[in-house]
């Protein structure tokens, strides 16, 4: 059901998806439809916050790095969608918020089962990572991932390093006093 959205979106700008069609494709009400998600902006910056689930948080990928390269790779193949994006973010602030509470909240399960983290460094990676993706995907760079990559690459490295980081710290309260 979603992936048929996702095409949709993929296809056609958002502003020509109406709430009827996107109900018709989810077989819901419209009533349902505008309490779950009130516009369908709402709706898009939550299908995106699946998507960069599904490639943030998926294994099979490996580390955080390679997914996130994959990730970009992902969005420079598919511009209309991530376009829709771009133009949901501008027009619809709270998206905006909801997308970088997504990324947030991913880096968090990631950064949760490799060990020790800071949250103050997720919350801030998070928000740079939204925002120099909606810099690049606005202003037309799309044709140039690996120029996204290598601007990321450093924010995703510190969250690798984290846990690396915290296991070399001494701390004195806890040496054996013997």
């Amino acid at each position: 059901m979603e992936n048929r959205i996702e095409r949709a979106l993929s296809s056609y700008y958002i502003k020509k998806i109406t709430v009827t069609q996107i109900c018709q494709e989810l077989e819901i009400s419209r009533v349902a439809f505008y309490y779950r998600y009130r516009t369908r902006e709402k709706f898009l910056a939550d299908l995106v916050v699946k998507q960069l689930n599904k490639f943030l948080l998926s294994s099979k990928y490996g580390d955080l790095t390679r997914r996130v390269h994959v990730l970009i790779e992902a969005i420079s193949e598919n511009p209309i969608f991530w376009d829709n994006v771009a133009r949901t973010i501008m027009h619809e602030p709270e998206a905006g918020r909801i997308i970088e509470r997504g990324i947030y909240m991913a880096l968090k399960i990631y950064a949760e089962n490799r060990g020790p983290y800071s949250n103050s460094t997720l919350k801030r990676v998070a928000m740079n990572l939204h925002h120099t993706g909606f810099f690049w995907a606005h202003h037309g760079f799309r044709e140039h991932p690996h120029v996204l990559f290598h601007v990321v690459e450093p924010l995703v490295k510190e969250i690798e390093q984290q846990a690396e980081l915290i296991d070399h710290i001494e701390y004195p309260c806890l040496r054996d006093k013997t």
